[in-house]
C-alpha cells in the first residue's frame, strides 16, 4: 500500500513493511513486522529531505548507519557509523531530517522513548507516570508526638497510584531501582512554649533524610500558635524493592501534638512520589536533572545533593557527561 502526498513536487510515500530494508528518502514507513525490523539510514540524501519510522509491530524497529553518518537527537547523538536508533516500544515513531547531505540526520519529531546507541533517552512525561501516587490521612490523630517520640505518618486514603506500589498505610516499596521523587507534607496543633525541638525523617534501608530541624512553636506567628505546618521533599535513590516510610517527632512537652484533619477535597496530611528515571536503564542522572531544571523544576536546585546519592561509579558517568560538571 502506498499513498503519494506531493509536497513542492516531491512525492512523500506512506508504506507498510515488514521486512528489514534500507530507508529511502522522501518516504515513510508503518512497521507490521513481528519481530525487530533492522532499518539502514540512505547511503545517498539531500539536505532537506525526510523520513518517518511508524511502530506498529510487536518487535519494534532499529535504524542503524553506514559509514561516516549519525544521527542527531536533541543534545544527543549517535556514534557514527556504528550508532543507532531504536524504539522500546511497539508503537513508538520519529521523524528524521537530512542536515547535511548524505551523513547527518536530525529527530525533529519523536512519541515515545527512544534508544540511542542502545541506552534509552529521558522518558516521556507519559511513562513517568508508571510510578506516581498520592494518599493522604484525612482522620485527624491525637497525641502523636511532643515528648521525642518519632511518629511513622500514616496515609490511608487513597488519592490515585499509579502502579500501585504504596501499600494504603505507611510504606512505599520501590518497583524498580532508580531515581525518585518523594514529598510529604502534614499540618499539626497541640503546640505549647515547651515544644522547642522538631524534625521530619525519610527512612529507607540505605538513606535517613532529616529535614524541618526547627523550633516549631517559635516559628510560627503569635496568630498562628498553636498550630503548624510542614513539608519534607526529597530526591532519593532506590533499589528495587527496597521499602520507604516517613516520620515526624516534636520534643522537649508534653506528648499533646494533634495531626489535624482533612477531607477528601481538602488534603492536609499527604505523600506523594513517582520515579525519576530508572537505573537499570543506564541513564546519567543528569540527562534527567537538565530536564527538570529546563522546565523551570525548583526541586531540583540542588544538584550536589542528586550527585551525593549515587555510587562511585554512577558519580563517574556523571562526571565524564559534558554538560555536567560538578561544582562543590
Amino acid at each position: 500500500m502506498a499513498i503519494n502526498n506531493a509536497t513542492n513536487n516531491v512525492p512523500f510515500v506512506w508504506t507498510s513493511v515488514s521486512a528489514d530494508q534500507q530507508l529511502v528518502p522522501n518516504h515513510a514507513i508503518i512497521n507490521f513486522k513481528p519481530t525487530l525490523l533492522n532499518l539502514q539510514l540512505p547511503t545517498h540524501a539531500a539536505v532537506g529531505t525526510t523520513i518517518i519510522v511508524q511502530g506498529l509491530g510487536a518487535g519494534g524497529w532499529l535504524i542503524t548507519q553506514g559509514v561516516g553518518q549519525q544521527i542527531i537527537v536533541g543534545n544527543q547523538q549517535t556514534t557514527v557509523t556504528t550508532g543507532s536508533l531504536a524504539s522500546t516500544m511497539p508503537s513508538d515513531s520519529v521523524s528524521l531530517v537530512c542536515t547535511v547531505a548524505d551523513t547527518i540526520w536530525s529527530r525533529f519529531a519523536q512519541v515515545g522513548n527512544l534508544a540511542i546507541d542502545g541506552s534509552s533517552l529521558i522518558q516521556t512525561p507519559y511513562d513517568a507516570l508508571k510510578n506516581l501516587f498520592m494518599w493522604q490521612h484525612q482522620k485527624s490523630e491525637d497525641n502523636i508526638t511532643g515528648d521525642m517520640t518519632e511518629y511513622r505518618m500514616t496515609y490511608p486514603d487513597l488519592v490515585f497510584d499509579v502502579g500501585g506500589n504504596f501499600d494504603g498505610d505507611s510504606v512505599f516499596i520501590a518497583p524498580e531501582t532508580g531515581i525518585y521523587w518523594i514529598k510529604f507534607q502534614g499540618s499539626i496543633n497541640g503546640l505549647d512554649s515547651h515544644h522547642t525541638q522538631m524534625y521530619t525523617k525519610i527512612l529507607t534501608q540505605q538513606f535517613n533524610f532529616i529535614q524541618n530541624r526547627c523550633n516549631p512553636y517559635s516559628n510560627q506567628s503569635l496568630a498562628d500558635r498553636p498550630s503548624f505546618s510542614f513539608i519534607h521533599i526529597q530526591l532519593i535513590k532506590m533499589n528495587a524493592g527496597e521499602d520507604l516510610r516517613t516520620y515526624i517527632s516534636i520534643g522537649n512537652g508534653a506528648n499533646s501534638i494533634n495531626l489535624v484533619e482533612g477531607s477528601e477535597t481538602d488534603i492536609v496530611t499527604a505523600i506523594a512520589g513517582y520515579m525519576i528515571h530508572s537505573i537499570l536503564k543506564l541513564i546519567p542522572l543528569h540527562i534527567a536533572v537538565g530536564y527538570a531544571r529546563s522546565r523551570g523544576n525548583s526541586l531540583l536546585l540542588n544538584r550536589r545533593q542528586v550527585v551525593d546519592s549515587l555510587s562511585a561509579t554512577e558519580q563517574a558517568v556523571l562526571r565524564k557527561a559534558h554538560y555536567a560538571t560538578l561544582s562543590r
